[in-house]
C-alpha cells in the first residue's frame, strides 16, 4: 500500500494501523502526493494521450499551448488529478474495507 505524505507534520493515525495489516507499506517523502508520484517521469506525450482519453469521462482539457514537457507540472500544480477524484469510489483515507 502507498500512503502519501503531502501534509508535513501530520501523520495519519491510520498509518500505524495499516502497517499491521498489509505486507508492505510505502510512505512517500514529505510533500509528495500519490498523484504526483504516479505521473512524475511519465513522458509528456503519454500524459497528453491519457488526459485526452479521460476527457470523455469529465477530465478537464489541457491548455492548447501547453508543451509535453510541462504537462506533469501542470497536472500537479493545478491539482487537476486530485480534484477529479480518480481514486477508488467509496474508499476514503483510513477506510480499509475491501482493500488488501
Amino acid at each position: 500500500m502507498i500512503v502519501d505524505n503531502d501534509k508535513p507534520g501530520h501523520e495519519d493515525p491510520a498509518v500505524g494501523v495499516l502497517a499491521g495489516m498489509v505486507e508492505q507499506l510505502v510512505v512517500l517523502p514529505t510533500r509528495t502526493a500519490v498523484e504526483a508520484a504516479l505521473i512524475r517521469g511519465v513522458p509528456g506525450h503519454q500524459l497528453r494521450e491519457t488526459v485526452e482519453t479521460l476527457e470523455d469521462f469529465g477530465m478537464h482539457t489541457l491548455p492548447p499551448d501547453l508543451s509535453d514537457d510541462d504537462i506533469a507540472d501542470y497536472l500537479i500544480t493545478t491539482k487537476v488529478i486530485k480534484k477529479q477524484g480518480l481514486g477508488v469510489p467509496g474508499h476514503e483515507v483510513g477506510d480499509s474495507s475491501g482493500l488488501t
